[in-house]
């Protein structure tokens, strides 16, 4: 294609985002990619890939869903099987707009908005999940009087200022439901954690 082509390729997402249900935004790939763009829904997140079908089906647009991802840029389980593909189609370009998104929205968007759910399922999980650890390796950094790190789930005793921790060796690997402590204590810090866990 052309510089041409490609702008009437792009104007043929850009009709296409116009015929489907809901508000679709067009994000053009950069000229030196593959011809193409990312329409994503404001409201559901859905993401469609549209690409043109290049040599072996020029006369096809590619469209492929895909999901959003996790605040950690981590791709949610939705229980596709392994070497299992999203749902896509190929649509003949010869076709409207209209009548490339009736195609969307008959043969692949059934196929993809039940994954869609399962994965703003599963990302509510982790975020959950994070947020829940997070603020569990900050009440402990705040203990410890140590500058929490969102960067890791780890925290170092010997990093502490208090005296009975920056001696000794051990660390808290923090979970959303536990916390993994891992110590190596002399022998008067030792006795003197085992005493107040003994009274509680």
């Amino acid at each position: 294609m052309n510089n041409t082509d490609r702008a009437t390729f792009i104007n043929l997402i850009a009709d296409i985002a116009g015929h489907l249900d809901g508000v679709w935004i067009l994000k053009e790939y950069p000229a030196e990619w593959t011809w193409g763009g990312t329409l994503t829904e404001a409201h559901s997140g859905a993401i469609l890939e549209l690409t043109a079908g290049g040599y072996r089906n020029p006369e096809h647009v590619h469209v492929r869903s895909e999901l959003p991802k996790t605040s950690k840029g981590e791709s949610p389980h939705v229980g596709l099987q392994y070497g299992q593909k999203m749902p896509e189609i190929n649509v003949s370009s010869k076709k409207t707009g209209a009548q490339i998104a009736n195609d969307i929205e008959r043969r692949l968007l059934p196929q993809y908005l039940p994954l869609l759910d399962k994965a703003h399922t599963v990302i509510a999980q982790h975020e959950a999940f994070h947020d829940k650890t997070e603020n569990m390796a900050a009440q402990i950094a705040k203990i410890l009087r140590v500058p929490p790190d969102k960067k890791s789930r780890v925290i170092n005793f010997y990093n502490s200022p208090l005296p009975a921790f920056h001696e000794n060796l051990g660390q808290a690997t923090v979970g959303a439901d536990e916390v993994e402590l891992n110590l190596r204590l002399d022998y008067n810090t030792t006795l003197q954690i085992l005493k107040l866990l003994a009274k509680s």
